[in-house]
């Protein structure tokens, strides 16, 4: 018999079958499909959770053999952690999953700071009056050259 896993946040369709392999699984992401699993919560030993969602003291107590609460993040917020370690109960999160995307976003962020920077620079440059137009009429981009990237011009 497969120890009984209810997870409280939603999934994408892929996933449930895969903790099914090992679990049996109530899914209940959301609070129609919690209502409909109520009769068995004295049964769950697993919950998988998230921070966002989390789980309430009054959840552990609906939840009598509930041996791990597991959040699906880096953190513990929203989760009765005081009951939790009061009844023994293992409580575990994915602390690191997203290291390397937050790592990614907060470099993009940086990124995009630099753009004002450089266009407020560029809007400071002074450019020797010999060179105002040569750049545009080379690549087209200015209004008396417009035809120099127009189809068939040859650029």
């Amino acid at each position: 018999m497969k120890p009984v896993l209810l997870v409280t946040i939603p999934m994408p369709d892929v996933h449930v079958p895969l903790l099914g392999e090992t679990f049996d699984v109530l899914y209940a992401p959301d609070i129609a499909s919690h209502a409909a699993v109520t009769s068995r919560l004295n049964e769950v030993e697993y919950v998988l959770t998230n921070g966002t969602r989390g789980y309430s003291a009054q959840e552990l107590a609906e939840t009598p053999k509930l041996k791990q609460l597991s959040a699906l993040g880096a953190g513990y917020e929203n989760l009765a952690m005081a009951e939790a370690k009061q009844r023994g109960i293992i409580v575990s999160n994915g602390a690191g999953t997203n290291d390397s995307i937050v790592a990614d976003h907060a470099l993009a962020l940086m990124l995009a700071t630099l753009r004002p920077a450089r266009r407020r620079m560029a809007e400071r440059t002074v450019v020797p009056t010999r060179f105002v137009g040569q750049a545009r009429r080379h690549s087209g981009i200015g209004p008396d050259r417009r035809e120099d990237c127009a189809p068939g011009s040859g650029l």
